[in-house]
């Protein structure tokens, strides 16, 4: 939990970081995880070590697509642009928005990055050298294989993320006899972030049931193992949608009620209410 520690991330003055970061503590406040464990790895892979870090990333990059979609929203883009107090018409370019549209493609980026780390942890989750837990956090090692084809779904979904977080700001041509010889591709870049966050919540939902029968099949052998109170309250809402994995069935139920309570934001509501 160090790189958690308040000084730590303060030093470092990003804003979205320090947020994400304490957020984070508050949501293990009383788990296991604080205690002291001498089979517990020196570091862990950055994927979740530095998993604060880059969400603080996404809130930056979000603040400052908000921040410029506010003003495109409420200022005028018209061209020509009319000076009331001047009662003049004026020839300009107000109607420019490479600014909105490079901070979409910044999101994009930033999103591409948080997909990719989830992969991660969904896939490390099932390597029991790290977690010590049955391979693919099969109930049943005989007779379950449990998550092993699921990584083949969400890194299909990643790798699609990938492609549409590439810039496309600048894939325009010289158009209006020589005139228009600029432009920025806003609608279809503001498509495919809308299309990487759909896939988000699919690669997102998935890792939660990764994590859900982590915790459970941990809960088997420790009954009373403390998750800290925003975690135990966000799995307790997620189990209400995705049951524990016992047996091998049609997943696809699964992946999809998962990616409904992601979306739904009820986790973090869950997660919220006992901070």
């Amino acid at each position: 939990t160090s790189p958690l520690h308040p000084k730590v991330n303060e030093l470092r003055r990003l804003p979205g970081q320090i947020v994400s970061a304490e957020n984070t503590r508050n949501f293990i406040r009383g788990s296991f995880i604080h205690d002291p464990d001498p089979e517990r790895p020196v570091q862990d892979p950055l994927s979740f070590r530095g998993g604060a870090y880059v969400h603080g990333t996404l809130r930056d990059a979000m603040e400052y697509v908000d921040k410029f979609l506010t003003i495109q929203m409420n200022t005028s883009d018209d061209n020509p642009c009319l000076l009331l107090d001047e009662r003049k018409i004026v020839s300009c370019s107000n109607f420019e928005v490479t600014t909105l549209a490079t901070g979409f493609e910044m999101l994009a980026v930033v999103l591409s990055h948080v997909s990719r780390m989830s992969c991660y942890r969904s896939i490390r989750l099932s390597n029991p050298e790290l977690t010590k837990l049955p391979r693919f956090l099969t109930p049943d090692e005989t007779y379950v294989h449990a998550f092993g084809a699921l990584q083949k779904t969400f890194t299909l979904l990643d790798t699609e993320i990938r492609h549409l977080s590439n810039p496309s700001t600048v894939d325009y041509l010289s158009l209006a006899g020589g005139i228009e010889d600029h432009a920025n591709n806003l609608p279809h870049v503001v498509q495919r972030v809308r299309k990487i966050v759909d896939n988000l919540r699919y690669v997102l939902g998935m890792e939660m049931i990764h994590a859900a029968q982590a915790l459970t099949l941990r809960r088997q052998k420790n009954p009373g193992l403390p998750l800290g109170v925003g975690v135990e309250a966000a799995f307790d809402e997620f189990r209400r949608s995705v049951p524990w994995y016992d047996r091998d069935r049609n997943i696809s139920t699964d992946i999809e009620a998962a990616c409904q309570v992601v979306k739904s934001g009820d986790l973090l509501k869950a997660a919220r209410r006992v901070r």
